[in-house]
């Protein structure tokens, strides 16, 4: 495989490339550059993508995405997901340390340093 990505091997075979396409599930133009993934038609009364594109970096990134190859966006959009993981597990932790904190406060404790994680509003 990694000498697939690097380039090493500039033509492999059909069979392996078929190979590759069945283990990923997908067809074989993946690989090629000859495929489009099926999509549902969109429907311009989705409020929820209006409102999303209305924001302007996530126009940007869906600019970006859309001059990428399938297998860039589905790593894009792995990318994101875990990001939201990272995002949800940190205000957990955030939580337990702000009830943490209540409780050693309640006890006439210092409080610890706290340093919140930078958010940006899209």
């Amino acid at each position: 495989m990694s000498y697939l990505r690097t380039g090493k091997i500039a033509n492999p075979p059909a069979d392996r490339v078929q190979l590759l396409a069945d283990v990923f599930g997908v067809d074989v133009g993946y690989f090629t550059g000859k495929y489009s993934a099926p999509h549902a038609p969109v429907s311009t009364t989705d409020e929820e993508l209006w409102e999303a594109l209305s924001k302007p970096l996530v126009r940007e990134v869906a600019k970006r995405a859309a001059r990428v190859s399938p297998g860039e966006r589905a790593l894009i959009l792995e990318m994101l997901e875990r990001a939201e993981q990272l995002a949800t597990a940190a205000q957990a932790l955030e939580a337990g340390a702000s009830s943490t904190d209540a409780s050693t406060e309640r006890q006439g404790g210092e409080t610890p340093p706290h340093n919140a994680p930078f958010e940006e509003e899209l």
